[in-house]
């Protein structure tokens, strides 16, 4: 049995389906379960499996079941072309996909609503700060080409509202920092997803387009969405340097992080997003027009989240979550991510495919206008719903973010009068208030640039 309707749809059916059984189990008395979420696919991928129906009890199971997983389905997001795509997956990596029975999650349970954000993402503006960035900016090229990349990136993050961070890098002599900037959480800052792009480029005479200006404007579009949205937990917009000579610049970052004891709960990478084609992928049975969101199996938790939340929130663009061993395929840490998965933190690469898909990967001819501007901007809601969904998921229901740990008990305190000194008043209005982006500098000495070249390059 396959199941194919609108949202309201689902609902509606989930809705006579149970009151149908309902009146059946009052008649006959008969009791009936839910059998568990995990034992069919759901939306597209619905299946009713039975030798039979033999018996009144058997009928009234069947019914209960479907009204069970039906509105199950309907928690996790509308029916419609996600599910057509889920279909469509044929290729060797198909059993690698997420698919909704695998999400472990209901997206739609969170203390902040990732819809009403989805609409700040600009596609003009996005495809402008790729022109603007489409520019050899190799580490072998000259350094006005890596200042003018570094000041663009800047203005970038000044744009959107913060204040930019610099953390130095060095490789081989030369220096090009990481930049970045943060939105402190408002429940638990203390934990940090870093999510952001290389801004550095590999061919000599070559804009690098789609490797990675589009990586760097999807990651704009996301800290312009959020500037005055912050969520529980403490984001990091990063732009790395070095990606294109072994990650040195996310080696840096993650190195640094790990060093500080810093509590990251995610790193993503986001790695060339503005690619489509004709044409069927090979490697997935589907056409050359989504977006995969890959993990390994120790981060396949992120995996799982940014696919619910791209289901549920962006139904309308084909962008899958997979989980992949790196023995299997040594691709996926081909980003910076891969730095952060070294140093034990969880770690996500979202990506249009590279070099699978786009044949200008590397070469002069990546340009802006190869680019698919509606897949770019498709792209990056499709992160920002999940980035939103992984900071303020809130499966419990105890209206706090489960990355904060569970809500404190309600207790009953008798009210007292108290004295507030002028050092502690001085204290309470400094600290950063929601929406704000004071962000404190490291730690002098924490660690020590990175040299040389690392294990990975992208």
């Amino acid at each position: 049995l396959k199941v194919r309707c609108s949202h309201a749809a689902t609902f509606r059916l989930a809705a006579l389906a149970q009151g149908a059984a309902k009146s059946v189990v009052e008649r006959s008395g008969a009791e009936s379960k839910r059998p568990p979420l995990h034992s069919m696919r759901l939306g597209g991928r619905v299946r009713a499996m039975s030798k039979g129906t033999r018996g009144f009890r058997r009928s009234v199971a069947v019914l209960v079941a479907a009204a069970g997983l039906v509105a199950v389905s309907a928690g996790a997001g509308s029916a419609g072309p996600a599910d057509d795509r889920f279909d469509q997956i044929t290729g060797p990596l198909g059993a690698t996909v997420v698919y909704p029975d695998e999400f472990g999650l209901d997206p739609s349970a969170v203390v902040v609503d990732p819809t009403p954000l989805l609409g700040s993402v600009d596609r003009d503006r996005a495809m402008a700060f790729v022109e603007s960035l489409a520019f050899p900016r190799t580490a072998s090229g000259p350094e006005e080409a890596r200042q003018r990349a570094r000041d663009i990136v800047t203005q970038g993050y000044t744009d959107a509202g913060y204040e930019t961070q610099s953390q130095p890098v060095v490789w081989n002599g030369l220096s090009s920092p990481n930049l970045y900037a943060e939105l402190p959480g408002t429940d638990c800052p203390s934990r940090t997803i870093v999510i952001g792009a290389h801004y550095d480029s590999a061919h000599p005479t070559g804009p690098g387009a789609d490797d990675n200006a589009t990586g760097v404007a999807a990651t704009m579009e996301l800290a312009r969405a959020l500037r005055n949205h912050p969520l529980p937990v403490t984001v990091r917009f990063a732009s790395w340097s070095f990606e294109e000579v072994g990650l040195v610049g996310a080696f840096q970052m993650a190195l640094v992080m790990k060093a500080d004891g810093d509590d990251v709960v995610g790193a993503i990478s986001l790695e060339m997003l503005g690619f489509t084609k004709d044409g069927i992928d090979p490697l997935s049975g589907l056409p050359n027009d989504y977006m995969a969101m890959v993990a390994d199996p120790t981060s396949a938790s992120l995996a799982r989240t940014f696919a619910a939340a791209a289901y549920r929130y962006t139904p309308e663009h084909p962008a899958f979550g997979a989980v992949i061993d790196p023995a299997v395929l040594g691709d996926i840490l081909r980003s910076d991510h891969a730095a952060f998965l070294s140093q034990g933190f969880p770690a996500l690469m979202a990506t249009d495919t590279a070099n699978f898909r786009n044949p200008n990967y590397h070469q002069p001819t990546d340009t802006p206008d190869s680019l698919d501007p509606d897949f770019l901007a498709a792209n990056a809601r499709s992160m920002l719903a999940g980035l939103v969904t992984l900071a303020a998921s809130d499966q419990d229901h105890d209206g706090r973010a489960d990355l904060c740990g569970p809500a404190e008990p309600t207790t009953t305190t008798t009210s007292t009068t108290s004295v507030t000194t002028s050092s502690e008043a001085d204290a309470t209005t400094s600290t950063s208030q929601p929406g704000t982006t004071t962000v404190g500098v490291k730690a002098a000495g924490a660690a020590a640039p990175v040299s040389g070249t690392a294990v990975y390059t992208g």
